[in-house]
């Protein structure tokens, strides 16, 4: 019997090419040294409250000799002893002499010798003594952070907060205090590549965020709605407004190299609950200055203003804001950019173009706008506008490593191979950066160059063994060469990254189910599902699975459930109707193959499957029709294997 079953081809990546976005600026040149962008205040209401104690309770100020300052969070105690995690360069000077102020306003000394810089990244963990009480605090690691355009929009998704004790060089209203902040975060992928400078993307800064952050408040807490810290901040960048810091999933995987044992630390992995309206409500009036500049204000006035509101999401304002500084002032690169990227984050991309081309034509060497450009190009799958765009962006800033990378992207979508490794090779002169080779590796693997794919996956990892991605897209790559032993142990160590995959567990269950392990692949397609309950690839597989089980009703379940989710996917609708077929279900099969080859008349597998069942039903004219159409498709397609035993059916109907 010629029956086949279609499992959904196994993708070859989860981060191919350019599928982030960026938002390098240069604002640092208009947002002025002493004006608020945001406020602190101690009389919060609402869940900020809460927040704010919590916060208050677990940052520590690290005072130095010279009346500098860092900040540091309490994340684990010991006996008599409380160790507080700080960014490595608040307390790399062994000479200086460094005291903890806590939040009862005690002062403790530090012993410099239990300061543990953590190598290539910027954490450290210090120690003090005291016999008194403080509060720990919770940890969060957890996969978090916007991770797509759109997520913009979702006003409830990605809020965390600040806290630390800005430096005596701060304005004054916030100079020495304790201070609060909040703004939204990217996901962890996402941040190589806003970052823009060499220390930024070099020490292990894999939160960016828009949350303000003074000189003082290095080493503080990032923490989620709940009150969990998720990282500790590490500086700002020259941006428009963005912060960086390291994760506590970094810290994770270096604590075995500090002084802390895990079972000190409290350590939680669920996601914090979307905030409500009210919430997100209480966060712009209690943490944001918001009131709009003076008649008289300049351009930069309305430019702050507009940083203000892009940092609490009102982009339709911010825009007018933008508007009022170009008014102000009408040749202004910077404005007509800031306005180009919020049109940006509203997937206005012509309307990007626009601006960022007005900030090029008044700056021509404007590198960011240019980037910008070829960003939104590619979005509207201009490739070769987009190529030309980031020919820019490198004319004017030719050390900027991130932009070959993104110029090679659009490059393979032009399948200009040579061209796009060649961009591969420049970025790697000026850096050798893990996605470099992450990327690399993906265009090796689909010229089927499977050991060069190989050994740029493996430097990946050598360079950062934190890289879920790299160990995802290796074991995508050992699947492929049917070393299922090595992908399965790349597949658990990806998922051990980055628990809450959906594409990762979606590839393991696939190879569970060619190893014919079908309770691991239910568990993992299961777990795919869970975190991705929109996942209609995962459906339609789990219903293989089901139907070689002889579980026909849940196999039936999912095919419907992966019709209603994407009703156009051809290949569900052929798999329904194999499982209909074997159900007896003739005229529903038939259906089902007939609307997979209206869907895609190239899918030689259902012209043959329904021929079949023509044949088997007494139709024979129909029959030999569609498994001729069905052998001269796979005759174009070179699977020479199935030409053949087509033939030999249309040989045994002809007799």
């Amino acid at each position: 019997m010629f029956t086949w079953l279609l499992l959904i081809p196994v993708l070859n990546s989860q981060t191919q090419g350019i599928k982030i976005w960026q938002i390098n600026g240069r604002f640092n040149n208009f947002i002025a040294s002493n004006q608020e962008t945001s406020v602190s205040v101690s009389n919060y209401t609402g869940f900020l409250a809460d927040i704010n104690q919590k916060a208050q309770q677990i940052t520590v100020k690290i005072e130095l000799s010279n009346n500098d300052n860092g900040s540091g969070v309490i994340i684990a105690r010991n006996g008599q002893t409380y160790y507080i995690l700080t960014a490595s360069h608040v307390v790399q000077n062994s000479q200086e002499t460094y005291q903890i102020l806590t939040p009862d306003g005690e002062k403790y000394p530090v012993n410099n010798q239990t300061i543990k810089i953590l190598e290539g990244i910027d954490m450290a963990v210090l120690a003090f003594t005291s016999p008194k009480t403080y509060t720990v605090a919770k940890l969060g690691n957890y996969d978090l952070g916007l991770e797509k355009i759109n997520d913009l929009k979702q006003l409830k998704k990605g809020w965390i907060f600040v806290s630390g004790f800005p430096g005596n060089t701060n304005p004054p209203t916030v100079k020495g205090k304790y201070y609060l902040s909040s703004g939204r975060i990217w996901h962890k992928d996402v941040a190589s590549f806003t970052t823009n400078d060499q220390y930024s993307s070099e020490m292990g800064n894999d939160l960016v965020y828009t949350a303000i952050s003074y000189p003082g408040m290095s080493g503080g807490a990032v923490l989620d709605s709940e009150g969990r810290v998720i990282g500790i901040n590490t500086g700002i960048e020259g941006n428009l407004g963005q912060s960086l810091g390291v994760s506590i999933t970094t810290l994770m995987g270096v604590v075995s190299k500090t002084q802390i044992q895990p079972s000190w630390l409290t350590v939680e992995s669920s996601n914090p609950p979307e905030l409500t309206n009210d919430q997100v409500e209480q966060i712009r009036h209690q943490l944001f200055t918001l009131q709009a500049p003076l008649a008289e204000a300049n351009a930069d006035d309305w430019l702050n203003y507009c940083n203000a509101l892009w940092r609490s999401s009102q982009y339709n304002e911010a825009i007018k804001a933008c508007d009022k500084a170009i008014e102000k002032q009408p040749k202004s690169a910077n404005a007509y950019y800031l306005k180009g990227l919020l049109f940006l984050y509203q997937f206005q991309y012509p309307e990007a173009i626009i601006n960022f081309k007005k900030a090029t034509q008044f700056d021509p060497k404007f590198h960011q706008a240019w980037r910008q450009q070829g960003f939104c190009f590619l979005m509207l799958e201009q490739y070769p506008d987009a190529s030309t765009a980031y020919q820019q962006a490198i004319k004017y800033a030719p050390g900027e490593f991130v932009y070959y990378i993104e110029q090679a992207g659009v490059l393979k979508r032009l399948k200009n191979y040579a061209l796009a490794l060649e961009a591969y090779k420049e970025a790697l002169k000026i850096k050798q950066h893990p996605w470099t080779y992450n990327n690399r590796g993906l265009l090796y693997s689909d010229l089927q160059k499977y050991k060069l794919a190989l050994s740029d996956y493996n430097k990946a990892i050598a360079l950062n063994p934190l890289l879920e991605q790299a160990y995802y897209n290796r074991g995508v790559l050992y699947s492929q060469l049917k070393k299922y032993e090595l992908a399965l142990s790349d597949y658990d160590k990806a998922i051990q990254l980055n628990p809450e995959d959906t594409q990762v567990y979606y590839n393991r269950g696939n190879l569970y189910k060619t190893l014919k392990e079908y309770d691991k692949a239910l568990f993992d397609y299961n777990k795919a599902i869970e975190f991705n309950s929109e996942d209609a690839q995962a459906y339609n597989n789990r219903a293989v699975v089901y139907k070689e089980l002889k579980e026909y009703k849940k196999a039936l379940s999912d095919y419907n459930k992966a019709i209603e989710i994407n009703p156009d996917d051809a290949r569900t609708y052929y798999n329904r109707g194999i499982l209909y077929k074997e159900l007896e279900e003739y005229e529903l099969a038939l259906s089902d193959y007939s609307k997979a080859i209206e869907i895609n008349p190239q899918l030689a597998f259902a012209y043959a499957n329904r021929g079949i069942l023509y044949a088997q039903t007494g139709n024979k004219k129909q029959a030999i029709s569609d498994l001729q159409i069905a052998a001269d498709l796979f005759r174009q397609q070179g699977n020479v294997t199935d030409y053949q035993n087509i033939r030999q059916i249309l040989q045994q109907l002809s007799e």
